[in-house]
């Protein structure tokens, strides 16, 4: 859908500077989901004749489930705090439309303040090489993935495009009336030109092309399909697959199905896959195969020249050896092996005389797939505590510490539980089990001659450690006498000796002073 935002709302770069500090400050900081970012896997130039003398820009968002992502917010570096552009939608589709020739500069960004997003470079709108004005246009593909360690995004790397003379401007700066300086030209101010395969409809169209190196994964396509008509014309939806060797080959993964087409809008028409639904292999030949939810036929717009060297045209049946379907072909690089989290140990056992803290103890966590593994670790007790509280592995692996805090517990048998969590391994969350037993002491506290009794032996001992109140004994000897906990041996301590004592030969209870 068309934004109807005016046109006013679309400055320039160079007069959004003025802003861009104020913007800042009114935004405040956003919640970063940890490996969730909006991907710019694909971004071209295209001319008059893709464009119809217009300067626009078309985005497509989608997830990497397949689904079109609608709602999305599109902004620039400059507004990242509000949807300046308008949202995507219900097809994950959002098309600019800047009428003003001063509004000539442009950066593109997904806004979503909670994940984190590329930046497409900058655009130039216009380009002003004699005898006419020539306007670009350019598309961008943003995918947004749950684990952006997995994927790399080629997005001047196509699978497939039919574009000779495709190209990207960027500058460094900008001068008046909007004259680029620091200007990279793009290979050509126009894209190829393009006309309608002879011999009317066909029941399908198919582009066939080899993989280039670092793609295995397809994930969208787009094409200029019609029908006849007058505008805007009559309206269809297509499907498309990717099929083996050729347009009549084994398909691989699923079907796509794309927004409702119809002649008169003059764009590219997109189709997205799942992330992992259609694995290719770079070198091999794949066919685009497109035909009409309604079974009817169709045609689709081709190049007039044989400009792509590694495949070609099929109209229906009739293979057109000597042209190209206009049509792009959209590929990542993915990691087949997702990160997998390994752990060592998986349990903790442990034992701990009452009113002790337990002595530290470690373990490791290790990525033992692809990608990188990162990680967050809590736990569900108040007795124990991991640090650090998460990292990353690639294949090094990290020692994390288990703290206790165990002096407080009664005697008794004590469990807890360590979580690994991991967005996008595939064996999340994992868990390291804590069993903790506290047991009562083995002699009384005030047992000095360690016999397990407390007799007048032991008597003697205390009578000899007696400080009185207030006054602090600090003889570690005599530390079986602070009975009371404070610092001195007075009274106080002297009655709880008392309720321990057991006589010669009696064995004494060894909590006696709690």
């Amino acid at each position: 859908m068309a934004s109807s935002t005016s046109t006013a709302r679309y400055r320039p770069l160079r007069q959004l500077r003025t802003i861009m500090l104020l913007v800042f400050a009114l935004v405040p900081a956003a919640t970063v989901i940890a490996d969730s970012r909006w991907m710019l896997i694909y971004h071209r130039q295209y001319g008059n004749q893709l464009n119809a003398n217009n300067r626009t820009i078309e985005n497509h968002c989608f997830n990497e489930n397949g689904s079109k992502a609608a709602g999305v917010g599109v902004t620039n570096l400059s507004n990242s705090g509000w949807a300046i552009f308008g949202v995507t939608d219900y097809a994950g589709w959002n098309r600019l439309n800047p009428l003003d020739p001063n509004n000539c500069a442009y950066d593109i960004r997904i806004y979503d303040p909670s994940t984190p997003t590329d930046q497409s470079p900058n655009f130039n709108w216009q380009n002003t090489q004699p005898p006419w004005p020539e306007y670009y246009s350019y598309i961008t593909w943003w995918m947004k993935v749950s684990d952006d360690s997995r994927v790399e995004a080629r997005p001047q790397t196509p699978a497939y495009h039919y574009d000779l003379v495709d190209g990207l401007n960027q500058a460094s700066g900008f001068g008046g009336s909007c004259i680029p300086t620091g200007w990279a030209e793009a290979p050509g101010a126009n894209s190829d030109y393009r006309e309608l395969p002879d011999g009317g409809w066909a029941t399908y169209q198919a582009q066939t092309f080899v993989v280039p190196a670092g793609i295995n994964r397809i994930v969208g396509a787009s094409a200029f399909l019609t029908r006849s008509g007058d505008p805007p014309g009559p309206k269809f939806t297509y499907r498309a697959t990717i099929r083996q060797g050729g347009p009549t080959g084994t398909q691989i993964g699923p079907a796509t199905t794309s927004r409702e087409v119809y002649s008169g809008e003059f764009k590219e028409v997109a189709v997205c896959w799942p992330l992992d639904g259609v694995p290719v292999t770079a070198g091999q030949t794949y066919a685009l195969h497109l035909e009409a939810t309604d079974g009817q036929g169709f045609n689709v717009y081709r190049t007039r020249d044989d400009n792509y060297p590694n495949g070609s045209l099929w109209h229906g049946g009739t293979h057109v050896s000597d042209h190209d379907m206009v049509a792009v072909v959209v590929g990542v690089g993915y990691d087949v092996v997702p990160p997998h989290i390994t752990r060592s140990p998986a349990l903790l056992t442990r034992s701990v005389v009452r009113k002790n803290n337990l002595p530290n103890d470690t373990f490791t966590i290790a990525n033992g797939g692809g990608g990188t593994l990162t990680y967050t670790i809590t736990d569900n007790v108040s007795w124990l505590s991991v640090d650090p509280a998460g990292g990353t592995s690639t294949s090094e692996t990290d020692t994390i510490s288990v703290l206790y805090s165990t002096a407080g517990l009664a005697i008794g048998s004590y469990s807890g539980t360590i979580t690994i969590n991991a967005t996008g391994a595939d064996n999340t969350p994992q868990t390291i089990v804590v069993n903790l037993s506290v047991t009562a002491p083995p002699f009384a506290p005030c047992d000095f001659d360690t016999d397990h009794d407390v007799d007048q032996e032991d008597f003697g001992v205390f009578q000899g450690c007696y400080s009185g109140p207030g006054a602090d004994q600090t003889d570690e000897t005599c530390a079986g006498a602070r009975l009371d906990q404070d610092a001195d041996v007075d009274g106080d301590d002297f009655t709880k000796f008392v309720g321990c004592m057991s006589g010669a030969g009696v064995a004494a209870v060894t909590t006696c002073a709690d």
